[in-house]
């Protein structure tokens, strides 16, 4: 190949280049967008989990308290009963189907 022809080649390349690269600019912007930003639904938002995300959640995990009684908190307890005094068998003077 001519010089003349090699400089048309890289010519023609830098213009495909710049062509691709704006194409990849506006796709890029294009699936960036969320339902805050678009007419998509908020269903769609699921797929992408930002990184700001997770960081808040292992914030609030920091924070939670685990289930049940918590260190350092004296616990109350129901008064039972000290015990027993008397007792009684109770059973039915009349069968309540039959009544006998």
């Amino acid at each position: 190949m001519t010089i003349p022809e090699l400089v048309g080649v890289v010519l023609r390349q830098q213009e495909w280049t710049q062509q691709m690269y704006e194409e990849v600019e506006k796709l890029k912007a294009i699936n960036n967008r969320n339902s805050k930003d678009s007419s998509k639904p908020p269903s769609s938002d699921f797929l992408k989990r930002t990184e700001k995300a997770k960081e808040m959640k292992e914030e609030k995990e920091e924070g939670k308290k685990k289930v049940g009684g918590q260190e350092g908190h004296k616990g109350k307890t129901r008064k039972g009963f000290n015990r027993v005094d008397r007792y009684e068998i109770l059973s039915p003077e009349a069968c309540p189907k039959c009544g006998s």
